[in-house]
């Protein structure tokens, strides 16, 4: 008797959050990246590395003076270097309106670190990346949740206001 166990795929997501100091093209063989050097509230730097596959929340400029959050795949090989460099998978410029976490979740729509759930109704707005309409199930997906306000439990629950389905291509 052999039973097959189908190992789900968790994501990491960290964050770092940081007024923009500067941004420069990066300049090798890869010609669409951008560094982004953020400096955070504690005076720590690091360089978030902008692609063409990375998702940027309303499409929103990030400019000299922004304050953006970049969520990176903790599990994926980072070198060691000073300021750190964090591949962006999600690029949020500030809204003090709107809160957001990048994570994937179960059937439960439970996020992998258990800290989130998510209560969606029928004003969710669910969409792809490109801005499509997503109708399929969102278990074990890269999401992008938009949201104001969240209980004070564990988990946190939110009745998000928008979700984007990230494509297997980001960063």
């Amino acid at each position: 008797m052999s039973s097959e166990v189908k190992e789900e795929k968790q994501y990491n997501f960290k964050s770092f959050t940081g007024t923009v100091k500067t941004v420069t093209d990066f300049q090798g063989a890869k010609k669409d990246l951008k560094y982004v050097l953020v400096e955070d509230a504690e005076g720590r730097e690091a360089n978030i590395i902008v692609s063409k596959d990375t998702y940027i929340v309303n499409n929103e400029n990030i400019g000299v003076g922004s304050v953006i959050t970049g969520f990176y795949d903790a599990d994926k090989p980072m070198i060691m270097i000073y300021p750190p460099q964090y591949n962006a998978e999600v690029v949020a410029v500030f809204n003090k309106d709107q809160n957001i976490k990048v994570d994937s979740f179960d059937k439960n729509l439970i996020s992998s670190d258990k800290y989130f759930k998510l209560n969606i109704s029928n004003d969710t707005k669910i969409i792809t990346q490109d801005g499509k309409p997503f109708k399929g199930k969102l278990k074990n997906k890269k999401l992008v949740v938009i949201y104001s306000i969240s209980t004070k439990s564990i988990p946190a629950q939110a009745n998000p206001i928008q979700i984007i389905v990230l494509s297997k291509k980001s960063a």
